[in-house]
């Protein structure tokens, strides 16, 4: 697990297009669509309107209706808002990594 969080770090801090937020354990989120990992796309072209790609068990759903797209924006404008900031979260990160990597090596 600390080489997969150190990878990610690296990925993070040499990529500027990426970013990273990490959710608190005791952030407490609205439960609302928590039960599924989705992407949001937005696309340059303003004819081009965002969709959803929600991840199912058996089968992905691709969201297009502008009323579905947009309780996803609130879900995701929600979880933005209790999600640690982008440094902070790398930080989290690398003492985690720190840490995993400290037990390892004590268990050797």
């Amino acid at each position: 697990m600390a080489v997969q969080l150190q990878h990610m770090i690296e990925l993070v801090t040499d990529q500027p297009r990426l970013t990273v937020r990490v959710l608190p354990l005791d952030s407490r989120p609205s439960p609302s669509r928590l039960h599924t990992s989705f992407v949001i796309y937005t696309f340059p072209d303003p004819a081009d309107p965002p969709l959803v790609l929600a991840e199912g068990i058996n089968a992905d759903l691709i969201h297009t209706k502008p009323s579905e797209v947009a309780g996803y924006e609130r879900t995701y404008d929600r979880l933005s808002s209790v999600a640690l900031p982008s440094l902070e979260s790398l930080s989290l990160l690398e003492r985690t990594a720190g840490r995993l990597t400290g037990q390892m090596e004590s268990e050797t």
